[in-house]
């Protein structure tokens, strides 16, 4: 008999990004699947009471925030570890659209690991503990709908060595604390300037 090892030619995962991968493996099998049986067929996701308590459980290890740089409260996890993450949770009922039921919580846009540490605690802080549900945003130009490539009309003046920017935006939040957010931007003197880091 041939005991030749055929090559794979196939790079394969680092010993902790296994280990992440059964851990969410597992998760989603004793803990999401479990409740997804329990859900009426339409359902578009658990009560809140249910996801508190699978998302206490996520958090309990360490399953919480994934895409968040651990310097402001997430996992940090890199591209391909969200990726591993991704693929084993997108493996239940809502699939891709509501991974794992949302009970990895949210992560706050990009642009706000680089706003003021009040702006990344009155609006980013939340989303991260849980407290604010899933950041959605979109974001359209009134010249061009959603197509800003081709439409964003934005003009800077530097009267005084002080730049002024003029542009006008049309933006859309959805969250579980939109209402605050909105509420804050329109009482807010740099409306503008907040709307373009979302």
């Amino acid at each position: 008999m041939n005991n030749l090892v055929l090559p794979t030619g196939a790079w394969e995962l680092p010993e902790e990004l296994v280990m992440l991968r059964d851990t969410v493996r597992q998760f989603m099998t004793n803990e999401v699947r479990p409740l997804e049986d329990t859900l009426e067929h339409d359902a578009t996701g658990p009560s809140q009471d249910q996801l508190r308590q699978l998302q206490a459980k996520a958090q309990a290890i360490g399953l919480w925030s994934l895409q968040t740089p651990a310097e402001f409260g997430g996992a940090g996890l890199s591209i391909l570890g969200q990726c591993v993450v991704q693929e084993e949770a997108a493996q239940c009922r809502s699939g891709a659209f509501f991974p794992a039921l949302g009970a990895f919580g949210g992560n706050p846009p990009s642009v706000f690991y680089s706003a003021s540490s009040a702006q990344f605690e009155k609006y980013a802080q939340p989303i991260i503990e849980g407290r604010a549900g899933r950041p959605f945003n979109a974001i359209s130009e009134p010249s061009g709908g959603s197509d800003p490539a081709r439409a964003i009309r934005c003009r800077a003046e530097s009267p005084l060595l002080l730049y002024r920017v003029t542009r006008s935006r049309i933006c859309s939040l959805a969250s579980s604390c939109r209402s605050s957010i909105a509420n804050s931007i329109a009482g807010s003197p740099n409306v503008h300037l907040f709307i373009s880091a979302i």
